[in-house]
């Protein structure tokens, strides 16, 4: 994600409309999520930003909740969507629920998967059990109870053969 502070102190010297150019040569480049942040409230800036394809725009001065609820919404909308995991010989497809090792298919449930998903998804964060059972459960009326959670990870685990997880016992 790039963020683009426009009218930077130290930058003074460089234009504002030169941000534009600067936004317009990471285009040419690449596609990730980008976010200006400025004093200018001029709508023909704010149309001329939109149209060179920034993905959003926050208005100084703004409280630090906003720019995380910001950056946190464009980071899901543009890398939410986990569609396949692979990992040495490991394969797997969220859409259709499927997984291969060495490209022989291996019979996992559609749960199981969710889980890991929902891990994948959460990297190098600490998750609780509801929190994974508000994720996988969250369109179900009927939902586990908590040591489910450990089932379906112990499960998975031996069939994926994942042994990079850890758990924390609290």
């Amino acid at each position: 994600m790039v963020i683009l502070d426009i009218q930077i102190p130290f930058y003074k010297w460089l234009e504002v409309y030169k941000w534009l150019e600067v936004l317009k040569e990471i285009r040419k480049k690449s596609n990730l999520p980008i976010l200006i942040l400025t004093a200018f409230s001029d709508e023909e800036y704010k149309i001329d930003a939109f149209t060179n394809l920034v993905d959003g725009y926050v208005e100084k001065p703004f409280s630090l909740p906003i720019l995380k609820a910001r950056i946190d919404s464009l980071i899901k909308k543009n890398y939410g969507h986990l569609e396949k995991f692979e990992d040495k010989d490991l394969s797997v497809n969220f859409n259709s629920y499927t997984a291969k090792i060495n490209g022989e298919e291996i019979d996992v449930n559609a749960k199981e998967l969710e889980v890991l998903k929902c891990l994948l998804g959460n990297n190098g964060q600490v998750l609780t059990r509801m929190q994974i059972i508000d994720y996988v459960w969250k369109d179900s009326a009927e939902i586990p109870y908590g040591r489910v959670i450990d089932v379906y990870m112990k499960e998975f685990r031996k069939k994926l053969q994942l042994d990079r997880m850890n758990t924390i016992r609290m």
